[in-house]
């Protein structure tokens, strides 16, 4: 805006200050427009790692590629990290650092992170596998599984199958061959399975596994007969 001079007429004059007037508000919505774009630039920036960086179980099972119920798998089992922290409706969020040095359990463990090891050496640290229910969805335990194999029977048979303690004998027996047939490092406690917390790249080689990966535990339990050992232990033999 050009200054105004005293031979201006009134009607310049207005027109001067209103050319002024609107020049200086381009100039200020420019900036503003600058400012603010910017400034939501950088807060989308940072809500995006917050978020990216705080990763609820279904993001940590598609980043890892693996199903979500794999992953909460290794949460109830113990052999996920422990979480960073929890959001605001109590769920817990894991950090890709976090994930990033973490052994994941069965084939599809991290090898970079500890030497070569065909042996198995590493395989010290135990943890629970899960529970009799992770072989047989239908029952709680080794006995329930048992008695269901022997509904079938004569209910005085029964009866003395259980006086003559040949149902605990029977239990004991399944439990051994369960133990056989799992691999080295793995075994059945109770009603509950434990192995080794990373196991090498092939602890698993010769057994039947998941798409995870991980060990089938339903597939070798299902491939014991129990024919010959009620055999062994049938009071009416």
């Amino acid at each position: 805006m050009r200054p105004l001079g005293e031979h201006d007429t009134h009607e310049a004059a207005l027109a001067a200050v209103q050319a002024g007037h609107d020049d200086a508000w381009r100039t200020l919505r420019a900036w503003l427009a600058t400012y603010v774009a910017g400034a939501w630039t950088l807060a989308s920036e940072e809500l995006s790692i917050i978020e990216e960086d705080r990763l609820p179980g279904p993001a940590v099972a598609e980043l890892l590629g693996i199903a979500s119920g794999t992953w909460r798998g290794y949460v109830s089992r113990g052999q996920a990290p422990a979480p960073d922290g929890r959001s605001g409706d109590g769920r817990p969020y894991w950090t890709t650092a976090t994930l990033d040095a973490w052994d994941r359990p069965g084939q599809g463990a991290r090898t970079d992170l500890h030497t070569d090891d065909p042996q198995g050496e590493t395989m010290s640290t135990t943890t629970s596998f899960g529970s009799w229910v992770s072989a047989d969805a239908t029952n709680l335990t080794v006995e329930e599984s048992i008695a269901s194999y022997l509904s079938g029977g004569d209910i005085d048979w029964l009866a003395r199958m259980e006086e003559s303690g040949a149902v605990d004998a029977m239990a004991a027996d399944y439990r051994a061959a369960i133990n056989e047939a799992l691999p080295d490092g793995v075994s059945l406690a109770g009603n509950e399975f434990y192995g080794p917390h990373a196991p090498h790249e092939r602890a698993w080689d010769g057994y039947p596994v998941t798409e995870d990966g991980d060990l089938d535990l339903a597939a070798i339990v299902e491939g014991i007969d129990l024919a010959p050992i009620l055999e062994r232990h049938d009071v009416s033999s």
